[in-house]
């Protein structure tokens, strides 16, 4: 959210006066501290971002190959409703264990959860059929913003 604000002021003696800034030259009363009717302006800008961050961790034996463990934790982007939502993701090859946690942090919900054998974890993500992927962007890219 962005907010403005424009503070006037003696160009003089700096004492901030109640004038709105756009009273034209002829029309400016005289400053009470020191009668000057010169005029200093400040606009202040006021911005609020929001910072999200996560935690994900993988785990190698040697430097290359496929990490054995990999866990992702923090705010993710939800496409379907368009917000942030909790994820907490665990893949673990060596026990053949997939885990992943969706929660909306706003209510709690949980709105997915699914634990199960990491073999039988197929047909999602990078691991769907390339030309449905393909077709899901291309349908994605259609829709209106």
């Amino acid at each position: 959210m962005t907010s403005t604000s424009t503070i006037v002021k003696c160009a003089k003696c700096s004492t901030v006066l109640d004038d709105a800034p756009d009273v034209p030259i002829e029309q400016r009363q005289p400053c009470p501290s020191c009668g000057s009717t010169a005029r200093a302006f400040e606009d202040e800008i006021l911005e609020t971002v929001n910072i999200r961050e996560s935690l994900g961790m993988k785990a190698r034996r040697g430097p290359a190959g496929r990490p054995f463990y990999e866990t992702k934790s923090g705010p993710d982007f939800h496409r379907t409703s368009a917000r942030w939502m909790q994820r907490d993701l665990v893949i673990d090859r060596e026990n053949d264990r997939y885990f992943e946690r969706v929660i909306d942090p706003e209510t709690g919900e949980v709105l997915r959860i699914c634990e199960e054998p990491l073999s039988q974890h197929q047909g999602h993500g990078t691991a769907r059929n390339k030309s449905i992927r393909i077709k899901e962007r291309k349908s994605d890219s259609k829709k209106p913003q």
